[in-house]
Parts: structure tokens; C-alpha cells; sequence
């Protein structure tokens, strides 16, 4: 294993079972769909272990993912490389038809090429979700990756 074997994109796919009003952080707060969300992030290190925590329901309040965690449940994980760019492989997501951008600023604090926010909503069902997530489940240290 190189060093930088466990670096790379991330994307989350969450379910949220009801509306809800979160609030994340200094950002804001936000009325959030029931449905399906993407959440694209990237690591230089310890990918692996950053996943883990997004999955995990007792973690310190950090990120502005950590706040949705509190109410939606990650279900689905891919594991990208990081040549593919967080920004280029979120904006391809939400190219796709029926996807829209739910919280302004979301995830997106650093970004430099105008995503807007770094977290989609799918709608009701998730099928713009693209396709089984790839490594992660053959990853053992991404532990809990679901294979669709």
C-alpha cells in the first residue's frame, strides 16, 4: 500500500425517511426533502477513516456533513480517485436530470469552480445515484460499504 493509497474522493449517498429542518453549523438552516442525497468530499489522507466517521451517529458536530448525519442514515458509498476532481464529479451528478442543490454553501466552503454546494438531492428514489458504489465495497477499510 502506497501512502497516498487511502486518498481520493468520496461520495455518500443518504436517505433522509422524513422532511426535516436542520441546522448545520454557522451556515444556516435548511428544510430538507424526505428522499435521496449525495454528499461529494474528497481526502488527501486517511480516506478510509473519514468515511467511517460521516457513517458514524456519535461524532463532535465539524463538518457540515456531520450535520445531516444527525437525521439521515449514509446507505451507499463510492470511493473515486482524486485525478477525477470532487468539483468535476459533482457537477457531473448534478447535470443529471431531476437533480437539484438543496442548502447553498453545503460542503462547498473551499470550492473554487461554483458548485454552489457539494450536496444533491435525488428526489424520492435515487436514481441518479450512478450505479453500485465501486471499491468501497471491496475496500476492507471502509467498513459497512453497500454493494447495490
Amino acid at each position: 500500500m502506497t501512502a497516498d493509497s487511502d486518498s481520493g474522493l468520496y461520495q455518500l449517498l443518504l436517505h433522509l425517511p422524513q422532511a426535516e429542518t436542520v441546522t448545520v453549523g454557522r451556515l444556516g438552516t435548511f428544510d430538507l426533502a424526505a428522499g435521496y442525497y449525495v454528499y461529494t468530499g474528497s481526502a488527501l489522507r486517511a480516506r478510509a477513516r473519514r468515511v467511517a466517521r460521516h457513517r458514524a451517529s456519535i461524532k463532535p458536530l465539524r463538518w457540515h456533513i456531520d450535520y445531516l448525519t444527525t437525521v439521515a442514515t449514509v446507505v451507499a458509498v463510492r470511493l473515486l480517485p482524486v485525478a477525477d476532481g470532487e468539483c468535476a464529479t459533482h457537477q457531473q451528478l448534478c447535470a443529471q436530470a431531476g437533480v437539484t442543490l438543496p442548502a447553498r454553501g453545503f460542503g462547498s466552503s473551499d470550492c473554487r469552480q461554483g458548485c454552489g454546494s457539494h450536496l444533491a438531492y435525488l428526489g424520492r428514489e435515487p436514481t441518479a445515484w450512478p450505479g453500485p458504489p465501486n471499491d468501497a465495497a471491496r475496500d476492507p477499510r471502509v467498513a459497512g460499504c453497500i454493494d447495490d
